[in-house]
């Protein structure tokens, strides 16, 4: 049975992205009729360039559905955390989902199945997050020019009633472009720390879910297999980043380093070990206790 979801997007001053990426959404989800509860964007760049996502949405607001498409205006850059906790608080104060996909600008869907699988592998694993690994350049490898996601481990689970198998990979790097929430995530983790400046601050917040049994641990960022072939990244290099392209840019991870460090005990860089049998069992201890 396909369930509901919310979809909230992020974007700031890459307007041919974020028009790749709506296009993308219409053609392949068509969020109008769909299982969408509701679409919220976040502008956190210029207003000048929400000149297309303003019309876009106004021409598909279907008035009978009032309020399904949300366009929130920052008149002033706010940042990533800031703006993501907007989508956060509408999603979970006014959508009655339990699921909410929070994807930002560069990325573009192909294949809109991919949305019902991260609900089903949630379901089937006990995982109240997952995260697309291969987004970006730091969870991939090339081989003969092809690209190619680069997990640290891969566990197939099985449907119960089905026998469906699903390759879940676990990728070593954190990447914030495109992660499925659940409501019971969010209840328990909260929002983003807004201490943080447009850095680390996906890191941070993803590893608290670790910290209370959603996923199983630093590291080992769950993804499904089909996202590498659902999902496109406009910008792999990160060259068109509209945070990294800024001067302050090294500052705000030194300081986000110091921070997670403080909190936590340890540097954002440090990948403490995990062997595939204690991953395992990892796996089978959130997968009882979400189904208590």
């Amino acid at each position: 049975m396909n369930e509901t979801y919310v979809i909230g997007i992020l974007t700031a001053n890459r307007p041919e992205f974020l028009y790749n990426l709506m296009k993308s959404l219409d053609f392949t989800v068509n969020i109008k009729d769909s299982l969408v509860e509701r679409l919220i964007m976040v502008n956190d760049g210029d207003n000048k360039n929400l000149e297309f996502p303003r019309n876009y949405l106004t021409s598909i607001q279907d008035p009978t559905k009032k309020g399904k498409f949300i366009l929130c205006d920052h008149k002033e850059n706010l940042g990533i955390a800031k703006s993501k906790n907007e989508i956060l608080s509408i999603f979970m104060q006014h959508c009655k989902s339990d699921y909410l996909f929070l994807i930002e600008d560069d990325v573009v869907i192909k294949n809109p199945k991919i949305f019902n699988e991260y609900i089903n592998i949630s379901n089937l694993t006990g995982f109240q997050h997952l995260i697309w690994g291969s987004g970006g350049p730091n969870n991939i490898k090339t081989m003969d020019k092809i690209i190619l996601p680069d997990p640290r481990y891969t566990i197939t689970y099985k449907e119960k009633d089905t026998e469906i198998e699903h390759d879940v990979l676990f990728f070593k790097h954190c990447v914030g472009m495109f992660c499925l929430y659940t409501r019971k995530y969010l209840e328990k983790v909260g929002a983003f720390d807004e201490e943080y400046k447009n850095a680390v601050e996906h890191i941070d917040h993803s590893f608290k879910g670790a910290t209370v049994d959603m996923i199983p641990g630093y590291g080992v960022w769950p993804d499904s297999e089909e996202s590498f072939y659902c999902l496109d990244d406009q910008d792999r290099d990160l060259s068109h980043s509209s945070t990294r392209n800024f001067t302050e840019y090294e500052k705000n991870v030194m300081n986000g380093f110091r921070r997670f460090n403080s909190l936590y005990g340890f540097s954002p860089t440090t990948f403490p070990e995990i062997t595939l049998t204690e991953l395992q069992e990892r796996c089978k201890l959130i997968k009882e206790l979400s189904v208590k």
